[in-house]
């Protein structure tokens, strides 16, 4: 095909696209390349409505646009963590999202107790599910809250039970926490309604094993990987 043909055949194919999908094919701001305030669109704003939903600020279904909804639950979101509360999504608010290296024993234990559900993200698949902290000292002995959620978090190990760690984003009280997971039900049960008899366990930063109280090494370089991820 001579270039001729090419251009000709390429701008034919484009000529049959709504306008609103080239709109969308010229313009897709990178997250956090822009400010993000009142009144701009796109998804990079849908993006950072789902981060507001994901942590309990955001009520409604991402849209693309930024209005008094997402306004209003970004100054919480500032609020909450103690930064510029101008309702202005800019490098200090990017850097607020992100997931974060967290130290277990000054801050995530508190963070999440026993007893607290949390949002656990698998950032290479974007798969999702909610796990319940039932114990765990030196880390956080956790179980799948329904048979759903264990059936999403089987899925991330590709339907099989693994004791390999990966990278996730667990998102718990506004924050997103960088953390490693492992796949494999071991140990006591006290959700009985999962589909899963056991439990399995979440590392965080300088969070250590429950025998011989060693940093795992795999786990902590899981947990420097999550945090790459946005």
């Amino acid at each position: 095909m001579n270039r001729r043909n090419f251009l000709g055949g390429a701008l034919a194919a484009l000529a049959t696209l709504p306008f609103g999908s080239l709109t969308a094919l010229a313009a897709t701001p990178q997250f956090g390349s822009r400010e993000l305030y009142w009144g701009v669109s796109g998804a990079d704003v849908q993006q950072l409505q789902g981060y507001l939903k994901e942590m309990g600020y955001f009520s409604e279904e991402p849209t693309g646009y930024f209005g008094a909804v997402t306004f209003d639950a970004l100054k919480q979101f500032q609020a909450y963590r103690k930064l510029t509360v101008d309702g202005v999504a800019g490098p200090q608010t990017f850097k607020a999202l992100r997931p974060q290296m967290l130290d277990w024993v000054n801050t995530v234990a508190y963070l999440l107790p026993v007893g607290l559900t949390a949002k656990v993200t698998d950032p290479i698949t974007g798969l999702s599910y909610r796990i319940k902290r039932t114990g765990g000292v030196k880390h956080a002995d956790v179980e799948p809250v329904t048979a759903w959620d264990t059936s999403v978090m089987k899925r991330i190990y590709g339907g099989v039970w693994s004791w390999n760690r990966k990278p996730v984003v667990v998102t718990v009280k506004g924050w997103r926490i960088a953390a490693s997971i492992n796949g494999m039900p071991h140990g006591y049960d006290t959700i009985t309604t999962n589909n899963m008899q056991g439990q399995t366990c979440i590392h965080f930063l300088n969070s250590r094993t429950h025998e011989g109280n060693r940093l795992d090494l795999e786990h902590q370089a899981a947990v420097r990987k999550a945090a790459t991820y946005m």
